[in-house]
């Protein structure tokens, strides 16, 4: 057993604040942490229940070896409520288990609510939580977890004290993880998307859709070439797709000034060398023809006819 915050990556300056909170024994409330996903937001919330609860704590850290302490991390501790989407949401169930939960007498100190993806919570589950959000029981932290401030109901927002979870530097990235430099510059600080980046289908899509966007881009014949317009049928490939291709461009107008150090494409060298050959007018023209191409498919426009429209364009 270990204390959980040696397990968290980055964030000093947000646990410096909750200690000063733990010191002036001001904890009671209801937090909300956001930021984007793989950054640690639920990691660092055990971390901290864990320094609350710790039974032997030293300077206000967590011992990481006393029976509290062990408890949290196993997330078994009987003063801690966790509390997860059931499917597609957080139903006003669980809200109602959150409020028999705090109505049970305390045996410790203190008792949490975690949240997680708190955005899930629909107006029904959010309004049965609105008056203990507002005014929890005394020694009650409830804590919240979501990827931004909009993505929260604006009853629920306004009711919590906001943490904002930035992504993990890449240099304390590289202290932590062996990974090729290139997958961790891609990651951009979210520890979720290094596995994912690093993996053998995930090299081979991004290998596969870089030599369809240089065909796309140069070849003569992409309008009677059907093998692109087999990989875009996916829609959620296309989605994938299209977000590599927009740092394609990135990396590739990056390229064309001469910067090279701060490639999230830089496994598909050889690719982005020819696509930098174009001139910055028609990458800057493809870019923006791509990002209204993400807009439009969330109307169900086909995709198949923009891109043809995109090539002609280009070629005109």
């Amino acid at each position: 057993m270990a204390q959980l915050k040696s397990e968290v990556i980055g964030h000093k300056r947000l646990f410096d604040q909750w200690t000063q909170l733990l010191q002036r024994k001001q904890l009671t409330g209801s937090f909300l942490f956001v930021g984007p996903s793989g950054v640690g937001k639920k990691k660092s919330a055990w971390a901290f229940i864990q320094q609350v609860l710790c039974e032997k704590p030293i300077q206000f850290q967590a011992c990481g070896e006393c029976g509290p302490c062990r408890r949290v991390q196993l997330y078994q501790h009987e003063s801690v409520l966790f509390i997860e989407p059931d499917g597609a949401l957080i139903k006003v169930e669980q809200a109602q288990n959150i409020l028999q939960f705090l109505q049970l007498r305390s045996l410790t100190s203190h008792r949490f609510v975690l949240i997680d993806e708190a955005q899930k919570m629909n107006a029904s589950t959010a309004n049965s939580l609105l008056k203990t959000l507002e005014e929890p029981s005394e020694n009650t932290t409830l804590i919240l977890l979501a990827p931004s401030l909009t993505s929260v109901l604006p009853t629920i927002r306004s009711r919590l004290r906001v943490f904002h979870f930035q992504p993990v530097p890449l240099e304390d990235m590289k202290q932590s993880h062996h990974f090729p430099d290139w997958v961790l510059e891609a990651s951009l600080g979210r520890f979720d998307l290094l596995e994912v980046l690093n993996s053998p289908s995930e090299k081979q899509f991004r290998m596969s859709w870089a030599d369809h966007f240089v065909k796309f881009l140069i070849s003569p014949d992409v309008l009677t070439d059907d093998s692109w317009r087999d990989a875009i049928k996916n829609k959620e490939d296309l989605k994938q797709g299209l977000d590599l291709w927009l740092k394609m461009i990135r990396d590739s107008l990056f390229l064309q000034q001469g910067e090279n150090k701060s490639l999230l494409t830089r496994d598909l060298s050889e690719q982005l060398q020819k696509i930098a050959a174009l001139s910055s007018e028609e990458l800057q023209f493809v870019g923006q023809s791509l990002v209204n191409l993400q807009k439009e498919m969330s109307f169900n426009k086909d995709p198949l006819l923009s891109l043809e429209s995109l090539y002609i364009s280009l070629k005109a």
